[in-house]
């Protein structure tokens, strides 16, 4: 795994906190305002004017209408509701987190794909945080508002599996033309469920907090929140960066007890302990499984011509930065590798060379550049065998090995 440098890895805990406070900040601004005329306001600033600054998505329009009234206009119309019917800050941010289990479970149910057993198993130890909430609502925690949020859960998940499918798309300028789609639905929603009267007076009544609270969500959440966060995801590999995300409930519980007064009674920290639990499990699983089965790996699993044993074992990021080749560079990677699918079998490759920037590259990288590279489908474990940097023209010239 590659570590962030460290203006970089301030500049990653910089939008977690962000996101995390965000939870707060959705509390304060649904105190004047309905939630889902919040929704339409927020998704409409993060629209506008950006969206002429930025070009269209190289996405189908309907697949951009798709992820735009998943994503966000389901999703955050769920969240805030659920919020103003009932569901704190700090639990609001753990129970949302279960997006991650709903997304694999669709994976399976509709992609075919299989899950792994730490994903079952971390699948299970946050559904029994979820369990734990569900049998104490009562009191500012009421059975709608969770329904609403876990609904908001669900939606997450379904738009990431709307977005599986997306290849090397400008993140940002998806964000803020998916966010121009949320936008009417939201309005007309708000107009049937909230009503004119209401908006008009909330309208009327917006004091400076909610002002602010409105600035919140669109500028340092949406647009900088993502602005950065892809960018690091698009300079780092996946298992850098996405970790990094299990601090946003942390920061969001904490926040919310810190500003908001809420209380954080035992079961509400074992609730939340069990659900980052499960998401460790997830994130992870696939290393600590992969250090065990290197470990017993037989040689004859492996081509005869082959290293006896795998150097490393990767999961790339199905959403990673795609491979491009680059003719004039100066360097090349030679891989001996084999690629598990989640669906049975593999593929064996040996000396497959890829291009890259400069005269290295991290083994992680090089997993993701293999499966984009062959265009592979439901591809799970990478084992590299071996990794040479060579320069082009010359490659049996190798001055680094890994073999």
């Amino acid at each position: 795994m590659t570590n962030l440098k460290f203006s970089h890895l301030l500049a990653a805990l910089g939008i977690i906190l962000i996101w995390g406070f965000n939870f707060v900040v959705i509390k304060l601004g649904l105190k004047e305002i309905p939630p889902i005329f919040l929704c339409f306001l927020r998704f409409t600033l993060s629209a506008l004017p950006a969206i002429f600054f930025f070009k269209r998505p190289d996405l189908p329009w309907h697949k951009i209408f798709q992820y735009g009234l998943v994503i966000f206009a389901m999703q955050f119309a769920f969240l805030f509701s659920g919020m103003h019917f009932g569901v704190s800050a700090g639990l609001a941010s753990v129970a949302l987190q279960v997006h991650v289990f709903v997304t694999i479970a669709l994976a399976t149910a509709f992609l075919g794909e299989r899950p792994a057993a730490f994903q079952l198993l971390g699948a299970i130890v946050a559904f029994l945080g979820i369990a734990i909430i569900a049998f104490n609502v009562g009191g500012d925690l009421t059975a709608m508002g969770l329904l609403f949020v876990l609904l908001a859960a669900v939606s997450w998940g379904v738009g990431n599996i709307i977005a599986k499918g997306f290849k090397e798309i400008n993140v940002l300028a998806l964000v803020i033309w998916g966010s121009m789609v949320a936008a009417p639905p939201l309005l007309l929603l708000s107009l049937v469920l909230e009503g004119p009267d209401r908006i008009a007076a909330s309208l009327q009544h917006m004091s400076l907090l909610s002002v602010g609270a409105i600035a919140y969500l669109v500028y340092p959440t949406t647009l900088l929140g993502y602005a950065v966060w892809s960018w690091l995801m698009s300079r780092y590999p996946a298992a850098s960066v996405a970790p990094l995300t299990l601090l946003v409930p942390i920061v969001g519980m904490t926040s919310s007890a810190i500003v908001l007064g809420e209380k954080l009674q035992d079961w509400k920290l074992l609730a939340a302990l069990l659900v980052i639990s499960g998401l460790c499990m997830n994130v992870f699983g696939p290393r600590i499984g992969a250090l065990f089965k290197s470990r017993r790996t037989r040689t004859s699993e492996y081509p005869v011509n082959s290293p006896a044993a795998p150097c490393a074992v990767f999961h790339p990021d199905p959403h990673a930065v795609p491979y491009r080749a680059i003719p004039d560079s100066s360097h090349r990677v030679k891989l001996t590798f084999r690629v598990d699918f989640t669906n049975g079998g593999h593929v064996y490759g040996e000396d497959f060379l890829l291009d890259i920037p400069g005269d290295s590259i991290n083994d992680a990288r090089a997993a993701e550049m293999i499966v984009s590279a062959m265009n592979l489908l439901r591809a799970g474990p990478v084992t590299l065998l071996s990794t040479n940097i060579v320069r082009r023209g010359e490659h049996d010239d190798a001055f680094r090995s890994k073999a």
